[in-house]
């Protein structure tokens, strides 16, 4: 499982849709000029990650939960009509943790852990569910699940099944 290609896919697409930062803020230090917007020296600026992974431009039907998009067409993974559509994006469309010398040096460690995390998972627990109909969310400055949730695990008979 730790191999299997849509890993990977899982993953990335949770990062998409679920960003763990809202972007990194930075102040102006000189005047600029983006999209036509004047940005005075000084002004609070971020790239929110959320804005070009919602985008239908960059990632057909946005609001899809699809991992097959990042996985690779030679992959012998099932085919949907959006595999391997993230798995040459432009510089910038996905940026979960933020970007050229700012991005945080942990993504690929933190990729590695989840994946390890992601297949012990699968392989040791059956099942689990929600035992509080489900999470409230703080949503600034991201959307994140609010201490109070709960999900009950259940172990598989024969971890190796």
């Amino acid at each position: 499982l730790f191999l299997w290609p849509p890993s990977t896919g899982i993953l990335r697409e949770c990062l998409r849709t679920m960003p763990p930062a809202g972007g990194g803020f930075r102040l102006s230090s000189e005047p600029l000029n983006i999209a036509g917007y004047d940005i005075p020296v000084g002004t609070v600026v971020t790239a929110d990650p959320r804005i070009a992974t919602f985008d239908d431009r960059i990632f057909p039907e946005p609001f899809e939960f699809a991992p097959e998009r990042w996985v690779p067409a030679e992959s012998k993974c099932p085919m949907t009509r959006l595999t391997a559509q993230a798995t040459n994006l432009p510089r910038g469309a996905w940026i979960p943790a933020g970007t050229g010398q700012h991005q945080c040096p942990g993504v690929p460690l933190a990729e590695l852990t989840s994946r390890i995390m992601v297949s012990k998972w699968v392989a040791r627990f059956g099942a689990w569910e929600e035992t509080n109909g489900g999470p409230d969310y703080i949503l600034v400055p991201i959307k994140i699940p609010k201490d109070s949730y709960e999900i009950k695990i259940t172990a598989k008979r024969d971890p190796e099944a």
